[in-house]
């Protein structure tokens, strides 16, 4: 049976008042639509460069920047919103992601309402619905699959060990076992995806390259023998602005055994003695490693003790729990400060059963401590940073520490602000000098904040004109190239540095793998136009926002409109969102989660993936994100 299609006529309006209204509107709508058909060379040319599965969204995205711009130009936009109101027309929002659709759109009614046909169109354009679907497409071929429709991919943070100062770190830590053991990796990765990741987050800007290899075919093996494959993004930055390393005080180790509020005794301190020319490490978790004389040490025997006096010179016992080759138990449910050189006494039974002494301990560094309003020199000279000098409560010299990247200190100004870490230690520039930046502290805490090496240096306001793509970096460009469906270059706000990855990448053959913009600064937003004309040369790209790096620039205030601009021009380039979430990472590193804080901790925009940081929460919160309603595992 054939269907006929009845055209229903309206017939024009008469009303004069209107004729003129109509006519008026669709000047003015006209204007706003030749704008956005008429870009520019540098447009043009833009869109010529992009990828060929690209171009319609780099198109897009420079008629929604062209849409926006023209709109802010309009004075009388909310008078003319009203008028196409009245009408029962959209309202031309600043926010439109297919801005030359919705004119169009407009257009074609205007010309109905005024008896005339919408003239064809002279360029394809992006509709609504279309956009849509391109961008749930490019999810799910570099994300991977939903778990359910318009749900984010979840992507897991995997610790990859680093080489220079923080490998030494790690090695310690893993030595003293401070924490509570660690799963190994492959453990780790096998509960995450049976969890319910969409994939793994690797930082290997200064990672191992054989740790950075096993990880990635451990996540890749454990995908398919879960029948779940994993992506995997890799992430890069450019050379680190963080503070120097501080003078060395004395090698003292402090043990304590846990009290609570009341000072009752809850469980002793647990220490490994270990032997000073060999060490080995504790069979179980310990707060303390205390290498002693190996002649001590293989004399030792359960329930002896070994007496010594502390460093305060109090007098201190420790009781041996368990003896073995490698090393002993120790527990002392005193606190006590224990330095290299102490002597040690053997008894065993009220006899002195042998002498020896502490081996080489690592020394205290000291962070300095600072308040508000106090002095801070930021030196260019890679000199150990050390406290304040007073002299009779005269300050005689200010607090002084190191900067790792000298250069950037001449690109800043006085009267610019300075940000330290989690953004708990700001300040201002008062003067720059030969020496380097002299910092008056405006927010620190009011018992004071405690500045160690290592810390993140920001600068938001100066033009550092810092690359964020390490050229020399070819070990982690390798590793990309070879194992990563993406790479995710942090605090990028420049064009060139977009182009410079794509083309290290393609001479390592990895033509394949995308690039995901790392937005973490006011300068990455201003430019995220520019850098996702850049993206778009290749034929996968994607955003990933830092919610926490942004607050302290925009602070709290503002990031809710900073978050919705980038999400704006994501969906303007039809690209993928990913944005880390703060909250989440703090809920992952703790042990016990309350339904009622992750739901706020996820309570947000769209978004098509999700990056939770490392924790020993972090399978839960995964499993508890795919399933709501599911009990605690």
């Amino acid at each position: 049976m054939k269907t006929r299609t009845v055209k229903i006529k309206r017939a024009p309006t008469k009303d004069p008042w209107k004729k003129r209204e109509l006519k008026a509107l669709l000047a003015e709508v006209e204007a706003i639509g030749s704008a956005l058909r008429h870009l520019d060379d540098d447009a043009t040319r833009a869109i010529a460069e992009a990828h060929r599965d690209c171009r319609a969204s780099a198109r897009n995205l420079l008629q929604a920047v062209a849409y926006r711009r023209e709109t802010s130009r309009q004075n009388g936009l909310r008078d003319l919103n009203d008028r196409l109101e009245a009408l029962g027309l959209a309202r031309l929002e600043p926010w439109e992601t297919a801005a030359l659709a919705t004119i169009r759109a407009i257009r074609a009614i205007l010309h109905h309402l005024r008896g005339q046909s919408a003239p064809q169109p002279s360029i394809d354009a992006v509709g609504h619905l279309d956009g849509r679907r391109l961008l749930e497409r490019r999810g799910e071929a570099l994300l991977g699959p939903a778990a359910e429709p318009s749900s984010p991919r979840i992507f897991a943070t995997l610790a990859a060990e680093t080489d220079g100062r923080a490998a030494l770190e790690a090695t310690a830590l893993r030595r003293q076992n401070l924490n509570r053991p660690a799963a190994s990796a492959r453990d780790s990765i096998t509960e995450l995806t049976a969890a319910g990741t969409s994939g793994f987050y690797l930082d290997a800007t200064r990672a191992v390259a054989k740790d950075l290899q096993d990880l990635a075919e451990q996540v890749r093996s454990k995908g398919d023998a879960l029948q779940r494959p994993q992506r995997l993004l890799v992430g890069l930055s450019g050379p680190p602005i963080e503070t120097g390393e501080l003078s060395q005080g004395s090698a003292v180790l402090r043990f304590e055994p846990r009290r609570n509020q009341l000072g009752k005794l809850l469980s002793p301190a647990r220490l490994w003695l270990t032997a000073e020319d060999r060490s080995e490490a504790p069979l179980q978790p310990v707060e303390a490693v205390l290498p002693v004389s190996t002649k001590l040490l293989r004399k030792i025997q359960t329930e002896d003790r070994v007496c010594f006096k502390d460093a305060r010179g109090r007098r201190r016992a420790l009781r041996i729990r368990g003896a073995g080759r490698s090393g002993c138990l120790a527990e002392t449910d005193q606190t006590t400060y224990i330095e290299a050189g102490t002597a040690l006494h053997l008894e065993r039974k009220g006899k002195l059963i042998a002498k020896g002494n502490v081996g080489t301990l690592p020394r205290i560094v000291r962070p300095l401590e600072l308040f508000p309003g106090d002095p801070l020199i930021l030196t260019r000279v890679p000199l150990p940073g050390r406290p304040a000098l007073s002299d009779g409560g005269f300050l005689r010299s200010p607090a002084r520490i190191s900067c790792t990247s000298p250069e950037v200190l001449d690109r800043v100004k006085a009267g610019e602000r300075v940000i330290f870490g989690d953004g708990t230690l700001t300040g201002t520039v008062d003067s720059v000098t030969g020496e380097g930046l002299r910092i008056i502290l405006l927010e620190a805490e009011a018992q004071g904040s405690r500045l160690v090496s290592g810390v993140a240096i920001r600068f938001p306001d100066s033009a550092l004109g810092v690359a964020a793509f390490d050229s020399e970096n070819t070990v982690a460009v390798a590793f990309a190239a070879r194992h990563a469906d993406a790479v995710a270059l942090h605090g990028v706000e420049r064009p060139e540095d977009v182009l410079a990855l794509g083309q290290a990448l393609d001479d390592r053959d990895g033509q394949q793998v995308a690039i995901v913009l790392g937005i973490e600064s006011r300068r990455g937003v201003a430019a995220l136009p520019r850098l996702l004309l850049a993206a778009l040369r290749r034929p996968r790209a994607a955003i990933l926002a830092s919610p926490e790096a942004l607050a302290l620039e925009y602070g709290p205030t503002r990031l809710e409109e900073v978050l919705a601009e980038i999400r704006w021009l994501s969906r303007s380039a039809q690209l993928p969102l990913i944005t880390a979430s703060p909250a989440l990472d703090r809920l992952a590193r703790r042990e016990i989660l309350h339904p009622a804080e992750l739901r706020d901790a996820v309570s947000q925009a769209p978004v098509e993936g999700l990056l939770i940081g490392d924790g020993q929460s972090q399978p839960e919160i995964i499993r508890r994100l795919r399933a709501p309603d599911s009990p605690p595992g």
